[in-house]
């Protein structure tokens, strides 16, 4: 979804080939106001991910979805040369995936702004093997930078 206004999502099912990459379930970008909602995602790729490549990205909602992913369940960026603000992320179940959340923010972008995420459930287990995995930030100082209202709840 490119430059988009106003859209819902809704009662959807992305069926990705795990095997193949480059097969993102829902691309957001440049696109506000979004809704996605009720969706059951299982990709190779990211499954959500929000871009910003022309200008800001801002009031993302997406609430009671199933996704499965071989990369980020939910990944920002990689195309980030502009703020992304006011997402919402509610009662998501993420199962099988390498990485929950990813920030790719690598282009200069500005911020990370009221980012709220409720009602989560994760539970990552590689591919190789099954395992719980312990979720890790590497660089904090330049992650402190980025995001403002990082709310997990």
């Amino acid at each position: 979804m490119v430059r988009s206004e106003n859209i819902t999502i809704q009662d959807i099912a992305i069926y990705g080939d795990l095997n193949i990459p480059n097969n993102d379930g829902i691309d957001i970008e440049d696109s506000n106001n979004t809704v996605i909602t009720r969706c059951h995602i299982d990709t190779g790729d990211d499954a959500i991910c929000p871009k910003s490549s022309t200008g800001p990205v801002y009031n993302l909602t997406v609430t009671n979805s199933w996704i499965r992913s071989k990369s980020s369940a939910i990944k920002f960026g990689s195309a980030s040369w502009f703020e992304f603000k006011h997402f919402v992320f509610d009662n998501i179940t993420i199962v099988d995936s390498h990485r929950g959340l990813a920030f790719q923010i690598r282009d200069g972008g500005n911020f990370l702004v009221n980012l709220l995420f409720q009602t989560y459930f994760l539970l990552l287990t590689c591919f190789s093997w099954p395992q719980i995995v312990e979720c890790k930030i590497s660089n904090t100082k330049y992650l402190k930078e980025l995001i403002y209202n990082l709310f997990i709840v």
